[in-house]
């Protein structure tokens, strides 16, 4: 529980030491963490009732996750202009990595990215951040012209749980 404590503290340590907004040779940059599970954004579904009537229920966001990006992006860049250029989103997830994994494997898995092999998949993450920062960090999603995202198990250098995060990066191209 202790070093948990101690993850969150560096993490937030971090957070703070980064400018609100500065200009790079490349355009604006922000870049934050949230301390949240990653969640993927929900979607259509289609079912068929026993008279064999095809039906599509609604589209299921998870609405508490997208009010904890804004939130979190707001927080960090109160005075914001959203980018109306094309822009790169980088994302990074940190996933809680299965009770049943062995130390060794643990050790092997911090900083991996070939090591996850967990839901959810990573189009529907990114769709979440995406939509999520639409009207805040840039005036709409459709100007995402790169993007990178990656996932990565929640431990430290030595095995010990860290918590589920992610890593947003936006910067205008």
């Amino acid at each position: 529980m202790g070093s948990m404590r101690g993850v969150n503290e560096r993490i937030h340590d971090l957070s703070d030491s980064m400018p609100s907004r500065y200009l790079t040779p490349e355009g604006h940059l922000c870049e934050f963490t949230v301390i949240d599970k990653p969640t993927p954004m929900g979607r259509k579904r289609v079912f068929t009732d026993k008279a064999g009537n095809k039906h599509f229920a609604p589209e299921s966001k998870d609405v508490r996750s997208l009010y904890m990006i804004r939130a979190c992006f707001v927080e960090r860049y109160p005075e914001w202009t959203p980018i109306k250029n094309s822009v790169k989103l980088s994302v990074r997830y940190w996933h809680k990595i299965p009770a049943a994994t062995s130390r060794k494997k643990r050790k092997e898995a911090w900083m991996n990215p070939k090591a996850v092999k967990t839901k959810p998949d990573i189009p529907n993450l990114l769709a979440q951040v995406a939509d999520a920062l639409t009207g805040y960090a840039y005036v709409d999603d459709s100007l995402i012209s790169w993007s990178e995202c990656w996932k990565f198990y929640a431990v430290d250098r030595e095995g010990n749980d860290t918590p589920p995060r992610f890593s947003i990066k936006v910067e205008e191209l």
